[in-house]
């Protein structure tokens, strides 16, 4: 299982018990979508209103960044450190 690391604002959002998860999944994005299926409540910070992927998050796998073109098939290992990380927007 990989680890997944919210940050402080998407564990209390979520209402999850820890700022870091065990999530399994061979793909990054089988990660993502095994999260998803047990927080749903964290969809709208994935995906838009017309179900395309955010902007407004931005993936780490062992501290290096994942674009969200390259993440769909990238395979992750047991203990891959992956952090989600929420951008900020406003003026």
């Amino acid at each position: 299982m990989a680890n997944l690391k919210l940050t402080s604002s998407l564990q209390q959002f979520i209402g999850a018990e820890k700022t870091v998860l065990s999530v399994s999944g061979d793909t990054l994005e089988d990660i993502i979508d095994n999260f998803l299926g047990a927080f749903p409540e964290a969809k709208p910070y994935f995906y838009t209103n017309d179900g395309k992927r955010s902007h407004y998050i931005n993936l780490f796998l062992d501290g290096e960044y994942v674009s969200s073109e390259d993440y769909l098939d990238l395979a992750v290992e047991d203990n891959n450190e992956i952090e989600i990380v929420t951008a900020l927007s406003g003026g």
